[in-house]
């Protein structure tokens, strides 16, 4: 049976939304997200913002000339992995911003690249052992999702053998981890666009496909693009937060819902 996701608003702001993470602070539904130009840019038009999810409030606006980022909360710290753009050479590292004040920030590197390489999307979840990072690399086929993982959200080991579809476009990965599953969340280039699909490993190996796929696909007003997929659970709903546009000049941010658990709706995409 195919999952129900019901797409329901535009996130309307006075900037910009791209790459978002919803999360807690403080107990306070939030939105880190990326404010950054179409394309090219100075460093000074990149940079983070979150926000009230509910009332789109901004509560902090930091991290000058980075992007694609993503955010993970632990503790009352929050952990934000940026890309940083250099003219000319653009998404060239991934660094690692901490704060627990969202005021002071340190800041270090974390993933470089191998000579040649692009780094882009991030995300970061908790398993039974520590932390795993899926990000994207221009290796391959453009894209490629890669793994590292931590200890304790600041020392990361690139996990080597482990890249998922080399061989197939899959860009803007978000993952989580559940009852011995790691499910990714990826982009896939499919005539006449973008769409999101959905595949699950016990290992970082072998991969299940779900028979579902795809989880989004652009809808009248969309253009051709459903992207950069993030979600949690919060208010007995899953809230799915994801890009539409023509992946060119123009781009918006929407949110669909599932009513339910994020353990219902990731399972329910593989049919036992």
């Amino acid at each position: 049976m195919r999952v129900t996701i019901q797409k329901t608003e535009a996130l309307v702001a006075p900037f910009s939304f791209m790459e978002t993470t919803p999360l807690l602070w403080h107990g306070r539904p939030c939105l880190m997200t990326c404010v950054r130009p179409g394309r090219g840019g100075k460093p000074e038009e990149y940079y983070l913002v979150l926000v009230d999810m509910i009332t789109h409030e901004r509560i902090a606006t930091f991290a000058t000339g980075y992007g694609l980022a993503c955010a993970y909360v632990e503790e009352d710290t929050m952990y934000v992995y940026a890309s940083l753009w250099h003219p000319g050479r653009e998404w060239t590292e991934i660094y690692l911003l901490v704060s627990n004040d969202l005021v002071h920030w340190t800041e270090s590197l974390v993933i470089p690249a191998v000579e040649g390489e692009r780094l882009f999307n991030s995300s970061v979840c908790k398993d039974d052992t520590g932390y795993l990072m899926a990000y994207e690399s221009n290796t391959y086929t453009p894209f490629t999702v890669k793994f590292a993982r931590s200890d304790d959200l600041r020392g990361w080991e690139k996990l080597a053998d482990r890249d998922y579809s080399r061989n197939r476009y899959a860009a803007c990965p978000t993952v989580r981890w559940l009852d011995g599953y790691y499910y990714l969340i990826y982009l896939v280039a499919e005539a006449p666009g973008y769409v999101t699909h959905i595949a699950r490993s016990p290992d970082l190996q072998t991969w299940e496909v779900s028979p579902y796929n795809p989880m989004l696909t652009p809808s009248p007003g969309e253009g051709i693009n459903n992207s950069d997929v993030d979600l949690f659970e919060y208010d007995g709903q899953v809230h799915i937060f994801y890009a539409t546009g023509d992946q060119q000049t123009w781009g918006g941010l929407k949110r669909a819902t599932f009513d339910g658990t994020l353990g219902e709706f990731l399972q329910s995409y593989f049919p036992r």
